[in-house]
């Protein structure tokens, strides 16, 4: 239910009504001329208290002239309100049988007797209680970046009836329209947030409207936000954050935002709608791309709820115009201009104007009371006539029809380099800093006199300012911005397209800036690049011979302007990107390329040959993130990843500086030490290492685990490191001499320690089986012990006042414990999967937790409020750190990509996106003579096995690609991603069958493996969201969901479909039936999770193989383990079986041979030597004859298992293949080892 306004205005207007009611009562009976269709009598109760009723009969107008006999007239919605905050103290009760939006009352009010003094005391008391208690309910509001409107004129009577139509009509949707610049913008922040503008009224009426709803949510439209983003955005604010599931359908949302609107009295504001408008030939239609708006606007107008949905826009979207009436739900409100006064207030705002009042009235009269007109000729008339209005109105005066035309008009007066800085306003979008500005601009005259520019624009056209951290930052208001941007457009297509190309203005702006905050890019490709695009393919009469013409300036570039400072060249690249022209073999040698985003363009033998790249962007050489850190100093960022390597990098201008190479598998920690200078790492190669961050130089390695290092951290005076290990022990090593002090053995493995801060001999532990310690080392010993989580403890954090322990688990939950009694605190759920990582902010102020939900969530720690969602990973979240001044909050993901996000509005700021050519996962056709590859790119490769050609590549994935499967007749393949989609394909067409997806059924996490059966069926995933699936195969049904208590790395399904056995996280196989849906047994097998699992040829066995560097032979049918095999260095990853031989890897990248183990015999084979790096998956053709392998060196190796011949070396073209920077400028040296990684090259010769 909506908040009643319990403050003092109201407050008085109730007392003033009842008073003017009891003397009403009193008279009535002798009053023969009393107000029509006013009835009052009285009721008396002989109870305990003696309560007193009087019952009234009227209608809202006779209310309304009962107050102007009191001399203090209220209007209706003064009335309808004071009578609903007397009805939510029980002081009124309602008797009408139809309540809503009716003019006749009859309700009695609950008096304490017929003294009146007596009343309005105890009403009073009431009054005051109920205030109290309201203050307890939680409101939720969010504004981000509404502007602020210092000055606001008039609007009253549009600000009365706008409240009648929300609070009490009850308008389901409600359109604020005007010509630009009338003002609309602020009077929707007026009506719905309050406290701005200069009157007492405006406030009254604003607070009064905010005090109706639960949920309050202002959106601009102004950067054409795709629908999909918006409506995220809208369901995790009016869900508290618990709505964030995007993968559902869009209609799946529509619904979900209903029944929030129904459920709660929610007001959203969404401003600027002209965006996503353009003129058609019936009205105004909705741009290509921004059709779903329309379905959401009619959803909200014709459903069922409480809620109100306001638009401010320059037009009325056509789709609404036939739902809005009088009496219908959906009204818009057409501003007009100005009154006199209230114009008049614009000019003395600005300086003090000199003129009569009948030429006031003409000036206002002229511009039609537009307030930006209005504006816009105060300054003009103050810099050109003196402030004096008379002189302006005979001379000066120019006609205008439209208010584009008035626009443009003092546009054109500006001066060049003024309008220079107004378009580089408009490119960059958001506020931004004069320094900031000077970065930009290539004319050295207008770098010099910034300032004074800005001063001079400002007199002409009011910029908006933004006063931040000492910084002022200046951007555009909403009309402005579109107006110059429109103007930009048209000026670069015409200077780009003229008989002699004006290449001084296209070389002066960008398109799109590389640097920019991600979500600035996807503006200025949206309504920038796009619609450049667009016009020039028009005026060229198609794509190719606009390709033609770029290609052609380009070469004329190269020729009359080589590596001329400026963007032209790189806008040339831009539109070429945009087009998707393939650019295989181009030549953009002696250029000037700035800002150019290249992280997604394919630029195989492109020569870029004394090329100038400054300020571009490209993909990182990096595999799937593990862990981040940020240097204690602020200026460093450190990653680590899944093939052991570590990237540092500059956090100021965002630049990798160096690769740590020397970890052979995950870097799962990495530590700063205090002066910033030298960085610890943990891997799975069992080793730590300590680096100089100065040299990137390795300077010693710690070598004593015998499993995975999981996690380290520095004493206090970082003489001692301590380390945990999936081996279960706890090592403290002595950072001088290089040795182990102490050695800590433990029950189960060891996932995060950490010395506690105030208290040097106590260690906190947190374990793989759930449970947290706190060990004295001086008495060797455990003081605590807190069987805290169900599943393993993956993050530990302390407070930084030292007094709560937050641990994050895979069973979902985050926990807070007292670190002096180990009492359980809280318990928070919302995540729907595993907690990887928790980080505090700055005195601990936020929360932050990280899942493989692909999720961040952000906590008020003291109120324990989940306040934000952050949502843009397409693979778990594994690590997050913020940075030193608590603004960014910085993560790492197996999506291999860095993302940087900004704390106040929860936008992305930047993605550093990494690039690998692995294939992850392979499977054989049942002929063995296709093999078909996933890769980390999403696609689906199918390849001959003879030739070693690729000859189809299937798209449709948008992660990487995890599992493969035939099925065994070979006409249909199953693939399933990181974002737990699955596809079936048919062999023959390349056609996808079928999506197996769709709410509640889909996999909410990674698919890990499918199998089918036997007779071609049904299928089985297994997915780390803790699922086993089954599907028909022909229909797509999911037939059964086997719930498990952690993830499933993988199933098998019995040749007679009749059980199905999975592995699991935990270590556990469990059996089940699979007809039934029951669990016949689980079995601990290994003592850690359970990678992969197999039958065996013959159906008679199943084999197993973990993170306990152990392969097990399981009995099919009881699950009994027959023999347990060792002897591996590392964990294993992959095992397969043929003809009573197991090729088996482990993860170790420095161990990349394929064992064969003869099963019969128990000898080790001769093993498969040839590729450089550690193995991702092994299979054996049906026949046992071949085997396949693909690994960390990007490559697919097929086998003669007889010989132990390497048949076919199969590599996909890497993204920069040949790609010639010789002599190329403007990159770091890491950066060009990054591009050479991707198959660039140098002194190419061609």
């Amino acid at each position: 239910m909506p908040r009643k306004n319990f403050g003092p205005t109201v407050k008085k207007r109730a007392k003033y009504l009842v008073k003017l009611l009891l003397n009403y009562a009193v008279d009535y009976p002798f009053n023969k001329k009393g107000i029509s269709n006013l009835e009052l009598r009285w009721e008396e109760e002989l109870d305990n208290n003696n309560s007193v009723k009087l019952v009234v009969k009227t209608k809202v107008i006779a209310l309304e002239h009962l107050t102007k006999t009191g001399g203090e007239p209220l209007n209706k919605t003064y009335i309808i309100e004071v009578l609903k905050t007397l009805k939510s103290l029980n002081f009124l009760i309602d008797n009408r049988v139809k309540r809503q939006g009716k003019e006749d009352w009859l309700f009695t009010l609950n008096l304490w007797s017929r003294d009146q003094e007596k009343n309005l005391e105890l009403l009073d008391t009431e009054w005051e209680k109920q205030k109290l208690n309201q203050g307890k309910i939680q409101v939720y509001q969010d504004w981000a970046d509404a502007p602020f409107h210092p000055n606001f004129y008039g609007r009253e009577i549009e600000l009365s009836l706008l409240k009648q139509w929300v609070i009490e009509d009850q308008c389901c949707l409600v359109g604020i329209l005007g010509i630009s610049g009338v003002g609309k913008t602020t009077l929707s922040i007026k009506l719905g947030k309050g406290g701005i503008g200069k009157t007492d009224l405006s406030l009254k009426l604003a607070q009064e409207i905010q005090d109706e709803f639960e949920y309050i949510v202002w959106r601009s439209l102004r950067n054409a936000p795709l629908l999909t983003t918006l409506i995220a955005d809208l369901l995790k604010f009016l869900s508290n954050q618990q709505e964030i599931n995007l993968e559902n359908s869009l209609e799946e949302q529509f619904s979900k935002l209903v029944e929030h609107l129904r459920s709660h009295r929610c007001l959203l504001i969404l401003d600027n709608v002209e965006t996503i408008l353009q003129t058609g030939p019936e009205g105004q239609e909705y741009r290509p791309g921004y059709g779903e708006y329309s379905e959401l606007f009619q959803l909200i107008a014709l459903s069922s709820h409480q809620s109100c949905l306001i638009l401010t826009s320059r037009e009325k979207p056509e789709n609404l115009a036939r739902l809005a009436g009088q009496n219908k739900p959906v009204r818009f409100l057409e501003l007009k201009g100005l009154d006199y006064l209230n114009g008049k207030k614009i000019f003395t705002d600005i300086e003090n104007f000199t003129g009569t009042d009948a030429e006031w009235q003409k000036i206002i009269e002229f511009y039609d009371g537009n307030p930006l007109a209005l504006e816009l000729a105060a300054h003009h008339i103050k810099d050109c006539y003196g402030n004096n209005i008379s002189v302006f109105l005979q001379q000066g005066k120019p006609i205008f029809e439209h208010l584009n035309h008035l626009l443009n008009w003092h546009f054109e007066r500006l001066k060049e380099n003024e309008k220079e800085v107004l378009y580089w306003l408009a490119i960059n979008r958001k506020p931004v800093s004069i320094i900031d500005l000077k970065e930009d601009l290539i004319t050295v005259e207008t770098q010099n006199n910034l300032a004074s520019i800005i001063q001079s624009i400002q007199n002409k056209f009011s910029l908006e300012r933004n006063q931040n951290k000492q910084e002022l930052k200046f951007t555009l208001q909403p009309v402005l911005m579109e107006f110059i941007t429109e103007n930009f457009i048209n000026n670069f297509c015409q200077n780009l397209t003229s008989t002699e190309v004006n290449f001084e203005f296209c070389n002066k702006y960008i398109l799109v800036k590389s640097q920019a905050k991600d979500y600035i890019k996807f503006t200025q490709n949206c309504l920038i690049l796009k619609p450049i695009v667009e016009s020039l393919i028009i005026k060229f009469q198609g794509q190719k011979n606009l390709e033609n013409f770029l290609k052609h300036i380009k070469e004329q570039i190269q020729a009359r302007m080589p590596l001329q400072i400026g963007y032209m060249a790189s806008n040339i690249l831009n539109l070429f990107n945009e087009l998707k022209t393939d650019l295989r073999g181009y030549d953009f040698s002696n250029l000037t390329i700035w800002q150019a985003d290249l992280q997604q363009m394919h630029l195989v033998g492109v020569n870029f040959t004394n090329s100038d790249l400054s300020k571009s962007t490209f993909p990182q050489i990096f595999s799937n993130i593990i862990t981040v850190a940020v240097s204690p100093d602020g200026k460093f960022l450190a990653t680590g990843d899944a093939k052991g390597e570590i990237l540092l990098w500059d956090l100021v201008n965002r630049q990798q500086i160096f690769t740590f190479k020397g970890h052979t598998n995950y870097v799962n920690k990495i530590q700063f030490n205090t002066n910033s200078n030298k960085m610890a790492s943990c891997s799975s190669d069992y080793t730590i290492k300590l680096w100089d961050v100065t040299t990137g130089r390795c300077l010693k390695t710690l070598r004593g685990h015998k499993n995975r290092v999981s996690d380290l951290a520095f004493s206090r005076d970082e003489q001692i490191l301590v380390s945990g290990s999936g081996d279960g022990t706890i090592k403290l090593w002595d950072m001088n001499q290089n040795t182990i002090i102490q050695t800590l053995p433990m029950k189960s493995g060891i996932r995060k320690v950490i010395f506690h801060p105030s208290e040097e001999n106590i260690l906190i532990i947190a374990h793989e089986n759930g449970t947290i310690q706190q060990w004295d080392l001086a008495e060797n010993k455990c003081i605590m012990h807190i069987l805290a989580h169900s599943g393993p403890i993956f993050s530990l954090v302390l407070s930084h006042d030292y007094q709560t322990l937050v641990s994050g688990s895979g069973d979902f939950t985050i926990k807070f414990w007292n670190i002096n009694s180990g009492k359980s605190l809280k318990v928070l759920s919302g995540h729907t999967g595993a907690i990887l990582d928790l980080a505090f902010s700055d005195e601990s102020k936020i929360l932050a937790s990280a899942s493989d939900d692909k999720t961040i969530r952000l906590w008020h720690f003291d109120t324990w409020e989940n306040f934000q969602t952050l949502m843009g990973h397409t693979g778990k979240v594994q690590s997050i750190v913020f940075s030193q001044d608590n603004q960014i909050l910085i993560s790492g993901s197996n999506d291999r990509t860095v993302k940087l996000w900004e704390i106040q509005n929860g936008n992305c700021a930047l993605t550093l996106s990494g690039y690998t050519n692995s294939h992850t996962s392979i499977a054989f056709n049942p002929n063995a003579q296709i093999l078909a590859s996933g890769a980390n790119d999403g696609r689906l490769r199918l390849w001959w096995v003879t030739s070693g050609q690729c000859f189809k590549t299937l798209k449709g994935h948008d992660s990487q690609i995890e599992a493969l499967a035939f099925s065994p007749n070979g006409q249909i393949l199953a693939s399933g991603d990181a974002n737990g989609m699955i596809k079936i394909w048919d062999i023959k067409t390349y056609e996808c069958l079928q999506n197996l997806s769709g709410y509640p059924d889909e996999h909410t996490n990674t698919v890990w493996m499918i199998t089918f059966s036997d007779d071609n069926l049904i299928l089985a995933s297994a997915s780390a969201d803790c699922t086993v699936k089954i599907w028909e195969v022909l229909s797509g049904e999911c037939l059964n969901t086997f719930k498990h208590s952690s993830g499933v790395w993988s199933v098998a399904i019995s040749p007679d479909r009749e059980t199905l056995i999975s592995s699991c996280h935990d270590g556990t196989v469990s059996l089940w039936n699979l007809n039934s849906g029951k669990k016949i047994k689980t079995l601990k097998v290994h003592k850690g999770q359970v990678f992969t699992l197999v039958f065996s040829q013959d159906k008679k066995t199943l084999i197993s193989a973990g993170n306990d560097s152990t392969v097990k032979l399981l009995d099919a049918k009881t699950g009994k383990c027959i023999k347990s095999i060792k002897g591996f260095d590392d964990e294993v990853l992959a095992v397969a079986e043929k003809n009573a031989q197991i090729l088996v890897s482990d993860s170790s990248l420095n161990r990349p041979e394929i064992k064969i183990r003869d099963l019969m015999t128990g000898k080790w084979l001769s093993p498969l030597i040839g590729h450089t790096k550690g193995i991702w998956s092994i299979i054996f053709s049906i026949d046992g004859e071949k085997a396949a392998s693909t690994s960390h060196d990007e490559t697919i190796r097929i086998w003669d298992i007889e010989t132990g011949n390497c048949l076919q070396v199969l590599k996909v073209e890497k993204l920069y293949e040949n790609m010639n920077i010789t002599n190329i400028k403007g990159l770091t040296e890491a950066q060009k080892v990054n591009l050479k990684a991707m198959g660039a090259v140098e002194n190419f010769c061609r």
